[in-house]
């Protein structure tokens, strides 16, 4: 069974996907993928001539401009390995000039910012700010208090926020670009070849957008204690007593004063001369 690639002016749409996949069924093709986006079609025919294909097509008010055999392996222009922010940027953008692209991601898809950073940070950074003002606030007159934080709640309320984002600003937008998710893990063969899930995929371009993970310091006694990182920490169910940051940069900042003001005593340290010190003084 020979696999092809088709190149089609005259799609615009996702119903013109389905007219000409629908076509190409007819006909006996098989594993049939169409991108309007890219203005192409890639199929299998078992039996039936590639130019049968494109006079079905052409019969249908299509115009088939091009069509050639294709390795099974060599099916992307671009394959991204990690599905955070820039990775999805970069599919978008690649997708827009017409590439075929794969986006590869062994873990929650989104990468930080939705998952573990900006997203969960700032909510519960805000409602420890209601929390703190309830307690504090400069105002004559206005008589508020707070109870005990559950912090157990904030956690699920944010997550839900998260799993909302997550769906809407990325995984929705695979198929509204038309570029392909793979779920596994990437190990590279060669400088044009990755395999996944037991499938060897070839490209031309790569990106490797995998992001980062927090460092833990070699501290002597660290490892004997119940530690947590920038990520770990905001899924605590309750807040701690006592909260010791090990980092001066804007990262410990921002988590010393989310639980400074749900109730946590932070004792100020900092691992550099001065804090937020890799940064420009204004």
């Amino acid at each position: 069974m020979k696999r092809y690639m088709m190149r089609i002016e005259g799609m615009t749409c996702p119903s013109c996907e389905k007219h000409i996949a629908s076509i190409l069924k007819q006909i006996g093709a098989k594993s049939i993928d169409v991108s309007f986006r890219r203005r192409e079609a890639v199929f299998e025919l078992p039996h039936a001539n590639v130019e049968t294909a494109k006079q079905a097509i052409t019969m249908a008010g299509y115009e088939p401009i091009e069509a050639g055999e294709v390795d099974a392996t060599r099916e992307y222009d671009y394959i991204i390995i990690g599905s955070g922010a820039a990775a999805f940027a970069s599919a978008i953008e690649a997708s827009k000039y017409g590439a075929k692209v794969v986006m590869i991601e062994r873990g929650t898809i989104g990468g930080t910012c939705v998952n573990i950073g900006c997203v969960p940070s700032k909510t519960l950074l805000r409602a420890g700010e209601i929390n703190y003002l309830a307690k504090n606030h400069p105002f004559l007159g206005l008589h508020t208090s707070a109870g005990t934080v559950d912090l157990s709640a904030l956690i699920e309320q944010k997550n839900e926020l998260v799993r909302d984002l997550r769906q809407t600003k990325y995984v929705n937008l695979i198929n509204e670009y038309g570029f392909t998710l793979i779920q596994g893990e990437a190990v590279f063969l060669d400088e044009t070849t990755v395999e996944v899930n037991g499938k060897k995929l070839s490209a031309n371009r790569f990106l490797i957008a995998t992001g980062a993970s927090p460092a833990v310091p070699n501290i002597p006694g660290l490892a004997g204690v119940d530690y947590v990182t920038s990520t770990t920490l905001l899924e605590r169910k309750e807040v701690p007593k006592r909260l010791a940051v090990i980092g001066s940069g804007y990262i410990g900042i921002e988590l010393g004063q989310l639980f400074h003001h749900l109730g946590s005593g932070v004792p100020p340290t900092k691992s550099a001369k001065h804090t937020l010190s890799k940064f420009r003084h204004e």
